[in-house]
This record gives structure tokens, C-alpha cells and sequence, in this order.
């Protein structure tokens, strides 16, 4: 964890909260709403590329997909692992 925490490049966090602060209150509260006209305006308030804020909606897609399935669906990983170690049994029995 701290060999990844050291590689963290603070100018990307830096970037990344421009354009969510270049968002309006909606766009933030629901990125499906962001169209093309509507990134082009994120990307020239926040002074970077479209392609810029494309990554961003992106990552944000995944990591809120991510935590989703660890939500409600990662039991189904949890238990996928715990079969896999023994079908659930404690050690030792």
C-alpha cells in the first residue's frame, strides 16, 4: 500500500477536482446526464481536453460499479471464495 501510495501523481487529483468542480450540482449527482455539449463545457471550465473529462466519467463509472457489486453482489464473491476454501467449513472441523 504505501509503494502504490507513493506513485500517486497529486497533480491527477488535482485535475480530477477541477473538472468535478467545473460539474453543476445535477451533472454531479447524476453523471448520466453528461452529453457531449455537456462535457465540452466541463472540459473548457476546467481548462483540459474532452478526452480528459471522458476518463474521468469513465473511472467514476467503474469504481461506482465496483462498490455496487462489493455492496450487494460481493457476497456472491465472498461466498465463491469461501466455497472455493472448503465449501464454508471452519478449520478444524
Amino acid at each position: 500500500m504505501q509503494a502504490a501510495a507513493a506513485n500517486v501523481d497529486e497533480k491527477q487529483f488535482t485535475r480530477v477536482a477541477v473538472i468535478i468542480d467545473s460539474m453543476t450540482k445535477k451533472e454531479r449527482a447524476n453523471s448520466a446526464i453528461i452529453n457531449g455539449s455537456r462535457r465540452k463545457r466541463i472540459a473548457q471550465g476546467a481548462g483540459v481536453q474532452v478526452s480528459e473529462v471522458n476518463n474521468v466519467l469513465k473511472q467514476h463509472a467503474q469504481m461506482s460499479k465496483m462498490f455496487k457489486t462489493m455492496g450487494s453482489g460481493g457476497s456472491k464473491m465472498q461466498q465463491r471464495l469461501i466455497s472455493q476454501m472448503g465449501g464454508g467449513q471452519r478449520f478444524g472441523r
